[in-house]
């Protein structure tokens, strides 16, 4: 399943630093290319409205001078989740090497959160109790379907909505059937839906190991281990 979301300008700020820091590798589509030709590059840089990207490795077929002034769609992946955005090339360097590209930088950014995991319902609706990050107060709701890389929770505090935004990052803690200890993770806000008369506000959090301690870290794999047992209380929901 692709949930397709559009960022806020805040949100789609913090995607561009995060995918600057881990001088991510972008798929780069151009519009004008005839034969559906994908260029492969790392982003690099970034200056002022602009964005370094350098091509280790690309098809000579297409001469990096006709994609000046193309536009693009780029997919990017980031913890777990795609980005996509589109923009367009203002400047190519054919006498580097590795040869640039120069992109704008883009007004808007989707995030496509690929779900790839089971998930499963918990026969007894288990709480989540959610704290950190943009979370003043900490908040408590059921554990709707969960899977080893995250859970949908639901809260009763709609107000939720304006605080938490998609990409947000905070810590998530709780029990399952039969487990005397607990699970606490940090978790990323990859989506949400508030209810038509506001009563409730449905969360789902993806499970971020890139910023787990070991205590975290060792709880995550405790966490697949129980959900991949047969005998666990719970029942399965198919692909969220």
């Amino acid at each position: 399943m692709l949930l397709g979301l559009d960022l806020t300008p805040r949100q789609a700020v913090r995607v561009l630093e995060q995918a600057l820091r881990n001088r991510a590798e972008l798929e780069i589509e151009p519009r004008n290319a005839t034969d559906d030709q994908l260029l492969c590059g790392r982003l690099t840089g970034r200056q002022g409205d602009l964005l370094r990207v350098e091509l280790p490795e690309r098809d000579p077929a297409l001469p990096l001078s006709a994609l000046v002034g193309a536009f693009c769609e780029i997919r990017v992946a980031l913890s777990g989740d795609l980005y996509m955005f589109s923009t367009c090339v203002v400047d190519v360097s054919d006498a580097t090497v590795p040869q640039r590209l120069l992109l704008a930088v883009p007004q808007t950014l989707q995030v496509a959160n690929r779900r790839r995991f089971e998930r499963r319902t918990p026969r007894s609706l288990a709480p989540a109790y959610l704290s950190g990050g943009p979370i003043d107060v900490p908040q408590a709701g059921p554990i709707l379907s969960i899977s080893p890389t995250g859970l949908a929770c639901r809260v009763v505090q709609p107000q939720l909505d304006d605080v938490l935004l998609i990409g947000d990052v905070i810590r998530v803690s709780f029990r399952m059937p039969d487990q005397v200890e607990p699970f606490e993770l940090p978790a990323t806000v990859c989506n949400k839906s508030l209810a038509r008369d506001k009563s409730y506000l449905d969360l789902g959090l993806e499970f971020n190991p890139e910023l787990a301690d070991p205590t975290a870290q060792q709880a995550l794999e405790r966490l697949r281990m129980v959900l991949s047992n047969p005998t666990t209380d719970t029942t399965t929901d198919g692909e969220p």
